[in-house]
């Protein structure tokens, strides 16, 4: 979405398709956003560039087929990154 000065939407694209019951997501550390797809059998966790610079993709932590919720990252300490 993009808006402008008086926080009109000025314009609007998809950048995910072919998904199911999207729930939550989350900001990554290297601004891409996780989308979490809330259904079972199957669910995954798919990133995706907010500037759709690049195709949205499946990522290893959300490929067990699950009902993913949120998705959420500490990198206070920057050589042991964790994500949730």
């Amino acid at each position: 979405l993009r808006f402008d000065v008086n926080g009109r939407v000025i314009e609007y694209k998809r950048i995910l398709t072919g998904t199911t019951m999207n729930c939550g997501g989350g900001k990554t550390p290297w601004n891409t956003w996780i989308s979490c797809e809330e259904i079972i059998p199957g669910g995954q966790m798919y990133q995706v560039s907010p500037e759709g610079l690049r195709e949205a993709a499946p990522i290893a932590m959300g490929r067990g087929g699950a009902r993913w919720e949120s998705f959420a990252y500490d990198i206070r300490d920057q050589e042991h990154p964790m994500f949730f």
